[in-house]
């Protein structure tokens, strides 16, 4: 047989096989082996280096990713935080629920779909934890505010039950094995009814912990327990077994749990059953005699050693309950093994450092060892000589890190770096199954110039990776208004649209904090007399080209109303709003006494309006030509602002309207304007359709209106009137909408 070769992995190792290969290559050419020759040397520095990957690739992954100081930096090793990744969205009823359970002082909850008539619409039954104090109104606003926040798309929470705790009262005979003790014994039963009675299951929950099934379903609390109305019991007989397989249980002659006598009948809606310690008191009186006999009421557990009934002390079985659940709670969130925690092992050295190398050569060769004055200049030299090549590879490959840093400023003026870096970046967003689209010829651009579209390929794709771990985990999830969070999926088409997310009640909030509004018959000023735009002659053509500017300041409001003389009333129409975008909108002249005027071209052949003019200021000297340059370009970008702050993106869901309507099932309304400079292009809207698709989940279905100037102002007219979901739904189905 063939023997198998060993790994070499020891310094000593590669050293003897390095040397033999070194021989077998240098014949008679190099016949020094010994460790003074500078040849050695350096083969014994590749040794050392290899060994130490081997060594350290052998260690284990914690040690690999953790700091010396047992701590995880995920920035440094390039991963997210596991918060961030693994916060997935509800995809079962199941998932609903482990989420709204895991809420303070509440114990579990129970989904329930309303049924066919109302589909996505559920109502949630809260059993609460036994020691809470809160409210019935506060457990609802809890209940409420943790359904918003991972509601599913086109779901909705229709009412919220509090379950009405019912007190019983454990009583039955049991037969213990000697040499235990009682009240630890009658602990144990305690906690295992409790278990039984929150919807757990003990022996399960101290080995390998509770299922979601065995935390959430929670049968025995509703139907599982056998009810004698009659009798005012609650039979244990199907959960003996259990009680059984205890430590110090001999045997069970009878179990059962008792409603309080004269207790009336069990209510029609949720409720749950606790089952009391017997120190489990309301103390409001003093009276001694009324506590002891409330305690002999409440003992009703009869523990027995050979038929002799045993006493017990209430204080010792609830100190002994604390013990017991402490004991289990210990078990069930830890149940991970102490090796699991040793992170530093000993003799593992984390970081390599020159002192290593320098404990492995021979003295004459470390940077503090013996040098003898004749060998020491040679030594030195050759140290030196070895340092500079380690550092000229240290400084290539301390550049490249340069390429992969999500915050380095982009270089537009080399457009090799450029795209290389859009590549890079298309490549880690691909990791993560997400494609970035082609946007160019789309209209996506539409408000941009071309310094401004190439920082924003970068920034688009950057904020593409920032928010892909929570789009792609949240991507079922609905916005929540009240709490100001949206959902994986219009976070997702929002960026790669390039829109806004609706935030407030108004479809043009931009046009209305200007004092402005759109009107299909927006009338135009009429020109005012006596002012006439008398251009003169220029040598230079191109001082009349309108530039852009991308550092230019939009104006405010006041500003704008005195740069817009053509605006009548505060109305304009949508095709005017779309002209004062375009580049060719604004432009200068020169005119008399080297003043420089802004004008608009409104289009349609309209005569040229003057805007305003600029002359040399003798006290700052300032430049004319390049006070309206700004100027134009303030405008600019003033109009661009307002046309892209109404292409607000609105979702309709009909599932979210109060009342017993019928709606359809799970679907829902994207709502657009089709009136702005970059919606009224058809290559835009079909990007934002395809858009749509791609993002959508799949088992939902999404209608995208374009409303008209029209449509827009009844469709805002809805929303003042606080119209319902549905009734937006109507609106958008069976009027006139354009839909793509």
């Amino acid at each position: 047989m063939t023997k198998t070769v060993a790994p070499l992995i020891e310094f000593s190792d590669l050293r003897r096989i390095a040397i033999q290969y070194a021989q077998d290559a240098s014949r008679e050419q190099w016949s020094d082996y010994n460790v003074h020759d500078p040849g050695v040397t350096l083969l014994e520095q590749t040794c050392f280096a290899l060994s130490q990957l081997a060594y350290q690739s052998a260690l284990p992954i914690r040690d690999l990713l953790t700091t010396p100081r047992h701590s995880f930096l995920f920035r440094e090793i390039g991963m997210f935080h596991p918060r961030k990744v693994l916060e997935g969205q509800p995809v079962t009823h199941s998932d609903i629920e482990s989420w709204i359970s895991d809420c303070d002082d509440i114990e579990s909850v129970k989904l329930t779909p309303r049924g066919a008539p109302f589909p996505g619409q559920y109502d949630i039954t809260v059993f609460p934890t036994h020691y809470t104090s809160m409210q019935h109104e506060e457990l609802t606003n809890i209940v409420r505010i943790a359904f918003a926040r991972r509601r599913p798309l086109c779901t909705a929470l229709n009412a919220v039950h509090i379950a009405q705790r019912v007190n019983v009262t454990l009583a039955g005979q049991i037969e213990i094995t000697p040499g235990t003790l009682p009240e630890t014994v009658a602990a144990h039963i305690y906690h295992v009814v409790f278990d039984m009675l929150a919807g757990l299951d003990s022996e399960a929950q101290t080995q390998t912990g509770a299922t979601r099934r065995q935390v959430y379903d929670a049968p025995e609390r509703l139907s599982n327990l056998n009810h004698n109305a009659k009798l005012q019991t609650l039979s244990l007989a199907n959960e003996l077994s259990a009680i059984r397989q205890l430590s110090g249980v001999l045997e069970i002659y009878h179990l059962e749990l008792r409603l309080p006598d004269g207790s009336k009948p069990l209510p029609a809606n949720a409720y749950f059953f606790h089952c009391a310690l017997p120190d489990e008191l309301e103390i409001g009186d003093v009276n001694l005699n009324r506590l002891e006999t409330a305690a002999r009421q409440l003992l009703q557990l009869e523990l027995t050693l050979n038929g002799v009934n045993l006493p017990l002390d209430s204080t010792i079985i609830h100190e002994e309950y604390v013990r017991i659940h402490a004991e289990r709670l210990a078990h069930t969130h830890h149940p991970i093994l102490a090796s699991d925690w040793d992170v530093m092992k000993p003799g593992r050295p984390r970081v390599s450092s020159q002192s290593h190398v320098d404990s492995l050569l021979p003295n004459i060769y470390r940077s503090t060892g013996y040098e003898p004055d004749e060998l020491g200049s040679t030594i030195s030299q050759y140290r030196q000589a070895i340092n500079c090549v380690l550092e000229s590879i240290n400084a290539a490959l301390t550049d490249l890190p340069d390429t992969f840093q999500a915050n380095r400023v982009a270089d537009f003026s080399d457009p090799v770096v450029h795209r290389e870096r859009i590549a890079l970046l298309n490549y880690l967003i691909a990791l993560q199954g997400v494609e970035m689209p082609n946007n160019f010829h789309t209209g996506i651009h539409c408000y941009r110039c071309t310094s401004s579209i190439h920082r924003f390929e970068i920034q688009w794709r950057l904020n593409a990776l920032d928010i892909l771990p929570r789009a792609q985990s949240a991507r079922g999830i609905g916005p929540s208004p009240n709490l100001k969070e949206h959902g994986g999926f219009l976070s997702m088409l929002s960026l790669m649209c390039d829109l806004d997310l609706a935030t407030v009640p108004h479809t043009t909030p931009t046009l209305k904090s200007y004092g402005l509004k759109v009107a299909p018959n927006a009338p135009l000023k009429t020109m005012p007399t006596g002012i006439k735009i008398v251009p003169i002659r220029t040598y230079n053509l191109l001082d009349l080209v309108p530039i852009e500017i991308p550092s230019a300041k939009p104006f405010d409001a006041a500003q704008l109303e005195n740069y817009s003389p053509f605006v009548s009333n505060n109305t304009i129409t949508s095709k005017l709003l779309r002209r004062l975008s375009d580049p060719d909108c604004f432009f200068i002249l020169p005119a008399k006494e080297g003043k420089w005027q802004v004008v608009a071209d409104l289009g349609n052949n309209a005569p040229l309006w003057y805007i305003t003019a600029f002359s040399r200021d003798p006290n700052t000297l300032n430049d004319p030509h390049e006070d309206a340059r700004r100027c134009a370009a303030r405008l600019r970008t003033t109009w661009r602002m307002l046309n892209r702050g109404s292409e607000s993106l609105h979702l309709i869901e009909p599932v979210l309207s109060a009342g017993n309507d019928p709606y359809p099932a799970y679907s829902a309304d994207l709502v657009l304007p089709n009136w702005t400079a970059r919606c009224a292009l058809e290559n835009y809207r079909n990007y934002v359709q395809s858009q749509m698709e791609d993002h959508a989940p799949a088992h939902l279905m999404f209608k995208l209106h374009w409303l008209s100037v029209d449509q827009t102002a009844a469709f805002q007219a809805l929303i003042d009137n606080r119209a319902t979901s549905l009734d937006l739904h109507i609106f958008l189905n069976h009027t006139a909408v354009s839909t793509l």
